[in-house]
């Protein structure tokens, strides 16, 4: 859904790599290896292959979620079509697209200007910046819901000739049930989805209370959703076993969009929505939310939510108004 062009990321993949040079002194400053990255040298490759992965993959540090920092995807003709969504040719096979509600949390509370609230907790007590986190955390996870599911869907809907389906899944925000700290800084996270299918909390699920993926509530929505992707997985079909029924995402404004399932109990429940969020409607949104001080918002808008896998729409409407 982003890809990147190849001059540009040859630029900083360099960046990135002259330190590695220096420290095996192969070249005395970072300018000569950078400039020494980029040419053609057969020396290079030979240089670069022979680099531990291990060496690479701390060369980008941190890249939280951030296309300028970590590059990727390049449709060259050869592993991604040239042409990108604008292509008239896909392969014919049902479609299933999933995202959670709160998918930016985890890159919010990672994000340098959050980072130091979250690690002594005072996120939690500071009214200030518990707002500004609210703030991001809202409006990051909305642009990143629709890059996950609903945008692509839009993009494909009338080329694409099977049927599309695209799922939110709604769990984690309330205190009572997995506390205040993981309703705050995971809700329903980056990554919710492997809970849910798999039963086990790794990665970005790790931190909920134990707790957390035992309630029946969180068993019946585990339920749910193996079921349909079952069903999905063997016959295409994700319907039957007597859930609520899911149609295919529709392009119209009032057609079915995304399944969502959620719990607050002892139970899980299903809905179809039928309005189709854009990206328009969520900077609208945003431009007039004055939950938090004016200087707060221009620093989350342009340091905070710029810059990642899915803030195009936001990167160029705020660049444009300052230009």
């Amino acid at each position: 859904m982003t890809t990147a062009e190849i001059e540009p990321s040859q630029k900083i993949f360099a960046e990135h790599l002259a330190p590695l040079v220096v420290e095996d002194h192969v070249k005395p400053y970072l300018s000569e290896a950078e400039e020494w990255l980029l040419s053609d040298a057969p020396e290079v490759r030979d240089y670069l292959l022979g680099l531990p992965a291990g060496r690479l993959a701390k060369a980008f540090g941190p890249a939280y979620i951030r296309m300028k920092e970590f590059p990727h995807l390049y449709p060259n003709g050869i592993v991604l079509d040239s042409m990108g969504f604008k292509s008239k040719t896909f392969t014919t096979v049902p479609l299933m697209m999933e995202t959670g509600t709160d998918e930016f949390s985890i890159y919010a509370a990672q994000d340098p200007y959050f980072a130091p609230y979250v690690a002594d907790r005072s996120i939690l007590t500071n009214e200030k910046m518990r707002k500004e986190f609210e703030f991001a955390k809202k409006y990051g996870s909305a642009m990143y819901r629709l890059f996950n599911a609903d945008a692509p869907a839009s993009m494909l809907v009338g080329k694409y000739r099977a049927p599309i389906y695209t799922l939110t899944i709604d769990y984690g925000d309330d205190p009572k049930i997995v506390g205040d700290a993981a309703a705050l800084l995971l809700g329903s996270v980056h990554g919710i989805w492997i809970p849910c299918v798999t039963g086990r909390a790794t990665s970005t699920t790790a931190d909920f209370p134990i707790h957390a993926f035992d309630n029946p509530g969180f068993q019946d929505m585990k339920r749910m959703i193996q079921q349909y992707i079952g069903n999905f997985m063997r016959t295409g079909n994700l319907n039957g076993n007597g859930l609520p029924e899911w149609q295919k995402w529709m392009t119209a404004k009032d057609g079915f969009g995304s399944l969502v399932i959620h719990t607050g109990g002892n139970t899980a429940a299903a809905g179809q929505i039928t309005a189709h969020e854009t990206y328009e409607d969520v900077i609208r949104a945003l431009e007039a939310d004055d939950s938090i001080d004016p200087e707060a918002k221009y620093i989350i808008i342009h340091h905070v939510l710029s810059g990642r896998w899915w803030s195009g729409p936001i990167d160029r409407h705020f660049s444009h108004k300052e230009n």
